[in-house]
């Protein structure tokens, strides 16, 4: 039975865009429906998926996710707050997720695109 584990380890395939992309934004939804105990198992693939050439990788996918879910929270609330101001939330809103991407885009342009897809 071990063995099989050490095969399946062997030839295992790294697919960071799952890793870095999907799985975070799949806790971000995990999370705003409330199911807080699935977050370990919806982050437990980014071990699988990540890639293995630094070991550290995989903790950028959890970062990420974080992110998200601070970012989803933090707009739900503040419309929650602000519902008579909703074009200037939005707009605050949408300019977070804008420079969090626009910051990831330059430290992947500074890296060289190496920890990327």
């Amino acid at each position: 039975m071990f063995a099989w584990w050490g095969e399946e380890f062997k030839c295992r395939q790294e697919r960071p865009w799952i890793a870095r992309v999907a799985i975070p934004l799949e806790a971000v939804a995990v999370a705003l429906a409330g199911l807080w105990f699935y977050e370990l198992v919806v982050i437990v693939p980014l071990l699988w998926f990540s890639l293995w050439e630094a070991s550290w990788i995989w903790i950028l996918g959890v970062e990420e996710a974080a992110f998200g879910i601070q970012w989803a929270y933090t707009g739900v609330y503040s419309l929650m707050a602000w519902s008579n101001k909703l074009v200037v939330v939005g707009a605050l809103w949408v300019c977070y997720a804008g420079v969090v991407a626009l910051v990831g885009v330059i430290s992947r342009w500074r890296y060289k695109w190496q920890y990327g897809w």
